[in-house]
């Protein structure tokens, strides 16, 4: 069962696509589930969950939560969480809001939390393959999961439908829900799959991210 665990909708600020446009691309992929993983925004989670039932698929309710020193991925929570906490503030915020909490591309200079906070901070997972970041970078997120013996999650980091399902994570057959793949991905038992950023589109990508920097008065997400 594969699982694209880091996608963006029109609700996050860099974000454009409609959310059952992304749930129907994500079965024409063939996927068998997403996690809705905003930018310091759940704004999506009603319509992706009515969608995935009508679309049959499973849909996880995420945020990207921006903390004082990176971002990290928040899976399975029951709100909100807020954004510029330190790291081990918002691991605790979101274990308390019932979810697990993942080093998101933790290598990524713009907005990773780095190496020295993965080593210092209790996270469930590290995000080891991100489609939008280049394969040295996914490679060196690989080699700390298994340095620290920590699981993996992987997924497209999409922000247009054409990204989703480049990078996902791989479950057993026998889970069929939310609860499962949670359970999954904290006992290790998921795997990543995917291709990660070519360094043409990546210099794109960074042209572009670039401009909207300029445009938020550089100011990070």
């Amino acid at each position: 069962m594969k699982i694209d665990m880091h996608v963006h909708s029109k609700y996050s600020t860099d974000g454009k696509e409609e959310i059952e446009d992304i749930i129907k691309q994500a079965k024409r992929v063939g996927l068998s589930g997403i996690a809705i993983t905003d930018h310091n925004c759940v704004k999506g989670w009603g319509e992706a969950v009515e969608f995935g039932k009508k679309h049959e698929i499973i849909v996880i309710k995420g945020e990207e939560v921006s903390s004082s020193e990176g971002h990290i991925l928040a899976y399975g929570i029951r709100e909100k969480i807020e954004k510029g906490l330190s790291p081990e503030e918002t691991v605790k915020k979101i274990r308390e809001k019932g979810g697990i909490a993942v080093a998101a591309h933790p290598y990524r200079i713009s907005n990773g939390v780095g190496e020295s906070v993965v080593r210092r901070t209790d996270f469930d997972a590290i995000e080891g393959m991100n489609a939008r970041s280049p394969s040295f970078i996914n490679r060196k997120g690989i080699r700390l999961a298994q340095e620290l013996r920590k699981p993996m999650t992987g997924g497209s980091d999409a922000h247009t439908l054409t990204e989703i399902g480049r990078a996902y994570t791989v479950f057993p057959p026998e889970i069929s829900d939310v609860n499962g793949i949670l359970k999954a991905i904290k006992t290790g038992k998921a795997s990543v799959e995917g291709q990660s950023q070519s360094g043409k589109t990546l210099f794109k990508q960074g042209c572009r991210k670039i401009g909207r920097w300029v445009k938020r008065g550089f100011r990070r997400i």
